[in-house]
């Protein structure tokens, strides 16, 4: 008997061991990445580890925002030379739910939809089925109207169609369908004259993704699922909020900032906020994904022996445009190209050097995004970008800056320690100029940089941002 129960203890142990031994190797499937292990166009690299150290000032970064509340959780996804070299997660997927940001979670990738509104009109006019040139109205009887007849496809691409940001004649939530959407704005017509100045606009794009329906002769959403992510076999991509528990469930909450706290907004257990596809900015992705479509652009327009665009689209499409140098086809450009999303998403290339970055928080309007990139371009980018030299400004003198300032679209407090000026908004943490001359502030890490306005007394009365191209002026409260 005795020699019988010593036999089923042992066996105990033996199973026992090998559960465990099972356990540990699914855990380590399921939070490492295999060397050398194949994700279709990519693979992790061999010598990760290594390759991932010049990154290490950017992890500890993303990190310490998480820790410190900037960011309730992100993902970070490297490739250089088509090898995965980094892909890290931190923090938090649902903080409410304790559910850990997990690798390929699914994000509301916002804005980041315009680049492949971009692509569906570039590859209809290399079909032959429109031209740049054409306007509007060709196609959508609602702009043949003295008000909007003037606005052509490739003004839309370029954001100098006239149309305001967001540009829409009432909440884009009230609407039933883009195509109504859409008719309402040619029928109230572009703010400004098309053709003569940059202005970035969410129903610029909304026009261009009916133009494109209109002209396939399926809704905007159908012609990116078959032509775009079907081909690129970007499984993890959607237009829609989809109906699939598994993959809703792998769906992060967005979260906005409310004083010095993020407050969850949306999660995937609600609906969407309209019920139709809002070609601006309506798309979910993963990292890994998106990557897929931004290589493919890259790679000038193929990868490996599919083409998907010409590459003198996609020369035409990173070349600056007339009014602004930073930005081309739906496309920010510069050392790099890529474009970011309002959520906290951004992806972008670097063609020169093979290397893509894409960090997806979930934190919306979340400064970070741009700090990664200005981090990255500064170290891997191609050009110098403009030096500016601090200087000392007497601690009294600040006293003339601060104040509220007062856009359309956002109110903006300036502050000082008497060593610098802070800038404030509702919704993001403050962030941190240094004065270069008199009246001229830089930013302590991005590629901003803010100038005051002064009146006939010497009185400071607004400011300009300077961003991305853009001018955006600010007007000081009185």
């Amino acid at each position: 008997m005795k020699a019988k129960s010593l036999k089923v203890i042992v066996i105990a142990i033996i199973i026992v061991f090998l559960i465990c031994i099972i356990f540990l190797a699914l855990l380590k499937t399921n939070n490492q990445d295999s060397a050398g292990t194949d994700t279709g166009i990519f693979k992790y690299s061999t010598s990760a580890d290594d390759s991932s150290i010049r990154f290490d000032s950017i992890l500890n970064q993303i990190d310490n925002w998480v820790n410190i509340g900037e960011v309730v959780g992100a993902e970070l996804l490297v490739i250089e030379n088509r090898e995965i070299v980094v892909h890290e997660t931190f923090g938090w997927m649902n903080k409410e739910e304790e559910i850990p940001m997990k690798k390929n979670t699914i994000f509301r990738i916002r804005s980041m939809t315009k680049p492949f509104i971009a692509t569906s009109a570039l590859m209809l006019a290399e079909e032959g089925k429109l031209h740049l040139s054409d306007p509007v109205s060709k196609f959508l009887p609602s702009f043949d109207n003295p008000s909007s007849e003037a606005v052509t496809i490739e003004q839309l691409l370029t954001h100098t169609g006239g149309f305001d940001q967001p540009g829409f004649p009432r909440d884009y939530e009230t609407y039933n369908s883009l195509r109504e959407v859409v008719d309402d704005i040619g029928t109230h017509g572009p703010r400004f004259e098309p053709g003569t100045r940059y202005i970035y606009s969410d129903a610029g794009v909304a026009v261009l993704g009916a133009v494109i329906a209109e002209v396939s002769g399926m809704p905007v959403e159908k012609y990116i699922e078959d032509k775009i992510i079907a081909p690129l076999e970007m499984s993890d991509t959607f237009c829609d909020l989809v109906e699939d528990e598994e993959i809703r469930d792998r769906i992060s909450a967005t979260y906005f900032r409310e004083g010095n706290e993020y407050v969850k907004y949306w999660d995937s257990s609600e609906k969407q906020a309209v019920n139709y596809f809002r070609a601006s900015g309506g798309m979910y992705s993963t990292p890994l994904d998106y990557a897929k479509f931004l290589y493919m652009w890259m790679n000038k327009g193929s990868i490996d022996s599919h083409r998907y665009l010409s590459e003198e689209s996609v020369v035409n499409a990173l070349t600056p445009g007339n009014f602004n140098d930073k930005y081309g086809y739906l496309w920010e450009i510069g050392d790099y190209f890529g474009h970011g999303g309002s959520d906290g998403t951004i992806a972008f290339a670097i063609p020169e050097k093979k290397l893509m970055v894409l960090y997806f928080t979930q934190s919306r309007a979340t400064h970070t995004p741009e700090v990664v990139k200005a981090m990255v371009v500064r170290e891997f980018g191609t050009s110098e970008s403009q030096q500016y030299t601090r200087i000392h400004i007497d601690a009294e003198n600040y006293d003339e800056y601060i104040g509220k300032y007062s856009h359309p679209q956002i109110d903006i407090v300036i502050t000082t320690d008497g060593e610098s000026l802070y800038v404030d908004t509702s919704d993001a943490s403050k962030q941190l100029f240094y004065p270069a001359s008199k009246d001229f502030f830089i930013h302590e890490i991005m590629d901003i940089q803010l100038s005051f306005i002064r009146d006939m007394e010497g009185n400071v009365i607004s400011a300009v941002i300077h961003q991305r191209g853009e001018n955006i002026k600010i007007t000081k409260d009185s």
